[in-house]
Order: C-alpha cells, then structure tokens, then sequence
C-alpha cells in the first residue's frame, strides 16, 4: 500500500513541474506587443485595385495554414516568413436562389434572383524563395493611421445578397498582399 503512495506522489509532483513548465497559449482578445511576429508592414491590393498601406497583422500566435495543391497536405506557415501573398479566382460561376415549395415537400422552386460565387487560389511566396500554391483561410487585418480594414483570404466566396442577373456586382477580394520587416515606404513599392 505504501508503494502505490509513494508512485502517486511522485506522478502528482511529475504533473505539477509539467504544468508549471508549459506555457500557456495567446489569448486572440489580448492586445498584442507592437513588435510581435504577427505584425508587419504591409501594401494589400483589392480586386478593383484599391490599395492600402499600413501594419499588417494576423491571429496572434497562429500561423497561416494552406492547403498545399502540389503535395496534398496541409501546411503551417509562420506569418514573419512570408514575403507576398497572391490570390486568384480558380472558378466563377452564378448560383441561383431556391425555395422549398412547402415545409415538409421537397421539391426546389428556383427564383430568378442570383448569388455571385468563386472559389480562389492562393500563392504564398516565402523569403526563401519557395511558392506555396493552395487553399488558405485566414484573417488579415491592415491598420492604416486609425482606420482598420479587415481582409479575408478565402478558398471559397459566395456574394452576400441575392439579385437578377444583370444587378450582380463583381465580388472584390484581396488580390495582393505584399509585407516587408522595414520602413513602410518599401511596402508600397509593389515588385
């Protein structure tokens, strides 16, 4: 009996130095330190070519994670490695707003109003060089003097709003994305 003791203290005090050890991760509602390894400056492009120059940012202690197409695995990237991110549309097509009939019936009736919907390819180009083609959710926050602007790089966009045909506006989204450890001035030359 007083072995099965002496083992439980010694697992109990083995969890308590183990607990003490590990750290605990970052909060995404606490405010980050100006110079954390989410932060960079940055120059993004839109789809209707505005741009906007500022302090990139991410999820705090996350990294971005794609879907790389060429070997069929996911992968996490470290936001402070990546150099520019490129996003183009894979496919679009227009969806067409349905009904059911009736509760209980389940036959579609289709209106004559219509979603727009793309889905998109991402190109994450790193320091080193290396091209990351694949699918890719994640936030991208720019932070412009004090205006913040929040991006989303996405696999799939559907518009949010339904309309005829010829009423549909072309879905914007973030084109370019082009960050750098420096002055702000070498963000805004886009290469």
């Amino acid at each position: 009996m007083r072995a099965i003791w002496i083992a439980a203290g010694v697992l109990g005090a083995a969890l308590l130095a183990g607990a003490a050890r590990a750290e605990e991760p970052p909060s995404p509602f606490q405010s980050p330190s100006p110079k954390s390894a989410h932060k960079r400056w940055g120059c993004a492009i839109l789809s209707d070519d505005t741009r906007v120059d500022g302090l990139v940012s991410t999820t705090p202690g996350k990294p971005i994670r794609i879907f790389d197409r060429k070997k069929s695995t996911y992968r996490d990237i470290a936001f402070a490695k990546i150099e520019r991110v490129e996003q183009a549309p894979d496919r679009e097509w227009l969806e067409q707003e349905w009904r059911w009939l009736e509760g209980g019936n389940d036959r579609k009736v289709f209106t004559n109003r219509f979603y727009r919907a793309a889905k998109y390819r991402t190109t994450l180009t790193l320091k080193s060089g290396e091209k990351i083609v694949g699918d890719v959710v994640a936030p991208i926050r720019v932070t412009a003097g004090k205006k913040r602007h929040l991006f989303e790089l996405r696999k799939r966009v559907k518009s949010p709003q339904p309309a005829p045909k010829d009423e549909l506006k072309p879905l914007a989204y973030l084109k370019t994305l082009v960050l750098t450890d420096t002055l702000p001035e070498e963000a805004s030359a886009v290469r």
